[in-house]
């Protein structure tokens, strides 16, 4: 509905229209829902439309059409359309799109359901299912898995959000790094707070002074707060005090540059903060371990993966236990989470659980004497089918292979 104001003019028309398919007899239904009933959710406008060449590529993330005559007043993140992909495929719905250019468009939603969850269940054969609200048994693991990694864990190009009141610096800082990162712009601190919050870029770049809310300030609030203390964020000052630099430095700032500045010098630092955090992940996603003082992460982000270590641990024998319940426990939301968890360790909160469960297999496997299928239900598998794919994934071999292998590496 806001995409379709946005594009219409103030003599067009918004329309908004709801039907509801009840019968297998309805041949859309047949088709799309093997029969099970659902809602079609339509909005239409009689706006700009869309040009054909790029009716593909809307729902990609960060894609931006700029059909509008005033595109600098409606362009957009380029994330909107991609979220409610998502948001639609989670409820096991499709969502597509048809638009004539000059014309106007209509974006149609078609969401299952009713009072049993055959449907649910049913989607998992489908590439778009996403069986989150189902138990956290090896089954809807790999359900959710398989519809996770259709989701790209970091995006073609690292994000940069520059927070800087002076347009004409912004705009130059802009045009200079777009060519290898998304960037996303600020013109204050607060209006930066409130970007780096829902837009969770890679990179924060920020000035110092600034109206309503200044760098520093920005800069304490994003390395306090658990959801986004990961993100490194570079301060940029025209002042070149010591004391000031302490300020930032102590208040958890990646890196200070002071006006005036090189921009083959930011450019290079922020390609190396941006290197520092995927070399950890690189090595978290090899071995697995998290030990305090790791280059580039800070206190607040180690007590967060400790938490997430022990509250996985505690329930890694509970094969319903579920994201939506770590993430309870964690005290933040699901996307937060996945967000936290893919920045600091390359990893989704699937993945996170399910490798967890795997390493100690892997130990009980080495230091005990129990069967193997004891084994994968004392780790919260219900299956042993399940267990041994991941197992294998994990590390090339069965585990009754793995057991042998332990077994005469022992003097």
């Amino acid at each position: 509905m806001s995409n379709a104001f946005k594009f219409t003019s103030g003599k067009g028309k918004v329309s908004l229209k709801i039907t509801q398919y009840n019968h297998q007899k309805e041949e859309i239904n047949q088709k799309l829902f093997d029969g099970h009933e659902f809602l079609e959710i339509r909005v239409t406008d009689t706006g700009v439309g869309i040009d054909e060449n790029n009716i593909e590529k809307i729902f990609d993330r960060f894609f931006q059409s700029g059909n509008t005559n005033n595109d600098q007043l409606n362009q957009g993140s380029g994330i909107g359309l991609s979220i409610t992909k998502e948001f639609v495929q989670i409820h096991h719905g499709t969502i597509e799109v048809e638009s004539t250019k000059g014309l106007g468009s209509s974006f149609i939603v078609r969401i299952p359901f009713g009072l049993n969850t055959e449907h649910i269940q049913e989607a998992k054969n489908h590439k778009t299912s996403k069986s989150i609200s189902l138990p956290m048994n090896e089954q809807t693991l790999e359900s959710i898995q398989e519809s996770e990694s259709e989701l790209p864990i970091q995006s073609r190009k690292p994000s940069v959000l520059i927070v800087e009141d002076n347009y004409e610096l912004r705009n130059y800082l802009k045009s200079s790094l777009e060519l290898n990162y998304i960037v996303f712009e600020a013109e204050n601190g607060k209006v930066g707070w409130e970007k780096t919050i829902s837009l969770q870029p890679t990179l924060v770049i920020s000035d110092i002074m600034m109206p309503m809310m200044d760098g520093l300030e920005l800069c304490r609030l994003i390395k306090t707060d658990e959801t986004i203390s990961h993100i490194p964020i570079v301060l940029l000052t025209a002042k070149t005090t010591l004391e000031q630099k302490l300020e930032g430095l102590e208040l958890g700032a990646d890196d200070y540059i002071t006006k005036p500045f090189n921009l083959e010098i930011l450019e290079l630092r922020i390609k190396k903060l941006i290197e520092t955090r995927l070399a950890f992940q690189q090595k978290v996603h090899k071995n697995f371990k998290i030990e305090p003082g790791e280059i580039g992460i800070t206190s607040l982000d180690e007590k967060f993966i400790k938490k997430t270590l022990e509250v996985v641990e505690q329930n890694i024998s509970n094969p319903n236990f579920s994201v939506e319940e770590m993430s309870k426990i964690l005290g933040v939301s699901r996307g937060h989470l996945y967000n936290k968890l893919v920045a600091l360790v390359g990893k989704t909160p699937i993945e996170f659980i399910r490798i967890m469960r795997i390493k100690r297999a892997a130990q009980l496997l080495e230091k005990s004497q129990m069967m193997v299928s004891s084994i994968a239900y004392e780790v919260g598998f219900n299956s042993i089918k399940y267990f041994g794919k991941y197992f294998k994934e994990e590390y090339g071999m069965t585990p009754s292979a793995y057991a042998k292998l332990k077994s005469t590496e022992k003097p």
